[in-house]
């Protein structure tokens, strides 16, 4: 199959799972969600027809490279235009992608939402006045400014999520103004209608209003212990603010001192001031907000395998075709190649690529995945688990594939190892176990056995091992002590076995040249 066919395959699964958000958001009938699937359904035709060699005209190739790639990732770059609080620019390209009325305001819907999480209630206001059903945006706007009385103002919807949503901030807006039975009874219809209509934002709703409750009567106990499980799409200083208004008004000035800095911390830039006003009263420093450390190791890496596949264009190209695959990619079942299951190819093979795709979607991937990964954990972590994910990706295609004679290259299975070690730190750890990012991570490794199944030349236990092998450092990363002296070695060894690899693959060309 030709790369641009692989490249649609790529496109179609993602445009599968956009479409999934999509429809959230509006009906499959909206113009939104509906350029969506049809990019989705045109990528999806024609690379079928890539798939069972029927070659598409020039011109179906090109109408479903760019729609698809608009179509799919455009609302993306929304997003991601607006989460730089570039809100302007935002909607010019939302009106751009989109042009009936209920398109935009669909799409406007989603920058509303990003303005909120970034506590820009003013913008979110401004968007919500070009939209016909704008109540819940309203609502989480004027909470958000505090406006409780016109929170409680607002209508709550007749049935659906949204309709717990605004029950959740009207508890939380009697609690604020002091009208303690008054919330006591919204909470009582919430659990009323919880009964007839129950799903996950209804449950984190009643949860949320059951905790600011029990933690308004200072119980800081029972609190803790309701909010023991994390809460999907709850941020961690909502959680945190909860648990130091229990110990507040339990009398645990000291532990509510220490949560109300810690949700300080966590909180949006907008809402900080809420937090420091506490500690304030309480006579506590302001804590320093921490800049997020760089992942340079990810940056480093992911330099690194730009630099090979640059250094293995040189080489095929002044020394002939595949030149490089001979020198160091992971071969079975090759007698004639001299050293072709040898122990170093193990890893050198993760240096090669099979093409630009290839290239350029291990890349990406690795510098999306590994920023997150290496935030969690020290450098060191994330350089170990690309090494046992490319290693063990050799390693489980040697088991499942060894009467098969095949060549295996690519840095997939490191960035699958990478990817594993991240689910098992998402996982495992009590502290920052994130249900939504595990989740997003287990529907990620699905679309990679998808895609794997999907296309020809792609491999399945590579990607299989590489993950086993990440998930495998994930695990026994966790049971060892917190020291950075580990993290250092695991770096410092998984660099010494990159370059040790190199150097082997370098000797044994010398030697056979």
């Amino acid at each position: 199959m030709s790369e641009l066919g692989i490249f649609l395959i790529i496109i179609a699964i993602s445009g599968f799972y956009s479409s999934r958000q999509w429809v959230k958001l509006a009906p499959w009938y909206n113009e939104l969600p509906l350029k969506t699937i049809v990019a989705t359904l045109l990528a999806s035709f024609v690379a079928y027809l890539f798939w069972s060699n029927q070659k598409p005209t020039q011109a179906l190739q090109l109408v479903s490279l760019v729609f698809g790639v608009i179509y799919i990732f455009g609302p993306f770059l929304v997003t991601l235009i607006a989460r730089r609080r570039q809100y302007g620019p935002s909607k010019q390209l939302a009106n751009i992608l989109y042009w009936t009325p209920e398109g935009r305001q669909a799409i406007k819907r989603l920058i509303a939402q990003v303005a909120l999480q970034k506590s820009d209630a003013d913008e979110a206001l401004a968007i919500a006045e070009d939209l016909p059903e704008n109540t819940l945006i309203r609502l989480q706007a004027y909470a958000l400014e505090q406006k409780w009385q016109d929170v409680l103002h607002m209508p709550v919807p007749e049935s659906g999520d949204n309709a717990f949503l605004a029950m959740s901030a009207r508890v939380k807006a009697f609690l604020e103004l002091g009208e303690v039975e008054s919330a006591e009874l919204e909470y009582s219809r919430m659990q009323k209608r919880f009964e007839k209509q129950q799903g996950p934002i209804a449950f984190r709703s009643v949860t949320l209003s059951e905790a600011r409750l029990i933690a308004e009567r200072g119980d800081f106990n029972k609190t803790r212990e309701l909010l023991s499980q994390p809460l999907p799409n709850v941020h961690p200083f909502q959680t945190l603010e909860i648990l130091a208004n229990a110990a507040e008004n339990g009398g645990q000035r000291q532990i509510a001192t220490q949560l109300y800095a810690q949700a300080y911390r966590y909180a949006p830039e907008g809402l900080r001031e809420t937090f420091a006003n506490k500690l304030r009263l309480f006579g506590a420093p302001i804590p320093e907000i921490l800049k997020p450390k760089r992942p340079y190791a990810t940056y480093g890496l992911a330099a690194f395998i730009v630099l090979c596949w640059f250094t293995q264009m040189f080489i095929d190209s002044q020394l002939g075709q595949n030149v490089s695959f001979a020198i160091a990619a992971f071969f079975l079942n090759y007698p004639q190649i001299p050293e072709s299951d040898a122990y170093w190819r193990y890893l050198s093979y993760g240096l090669l690529h099979g093409g630009w795709l290839h290239f350029g979607m291990n890349t990406y991937v690795l510098f999306d995945i590994g920023r997150l990964y290496e935030a969690r954990r020290h450098w060191g972590n994330l350089l170990a688990s690309f090494v046992l994910g490319t290693i063990f990706g050799a390693y489980i295609t040697s088991i499942f594939q060894a009467s098969e004679q095949l060549t295996l290259v690519g840095a997939s299975g490191g960035v699958l190892g990478v990817g594993g070690a991240l689910l098992a730190d998402a996982w495992l750890d009590p502290q920052r176990r994130d249900p939504r990012l595990m989740n997003s991570l287990l529907q990620w490794v699905g679309m990679i056995v998808i895609f794997s199944l999907a296309i020809p030349n792609v491999s399945l236990w590579g990607h299989v091992g590489g993950l086993v092998g990440g998930l495998l450092w994930g695990l026994v990363r966790q049971g060892l002590p917190k020291d950075k002296a580990i993290d250092n070695f695991a770096g410092y060894a998984s660099m010494g076995l990159i370059l040790a690899a190199i150097a082997m693959a370098v000797r044994w060309f010398i030697q056979n040249n």
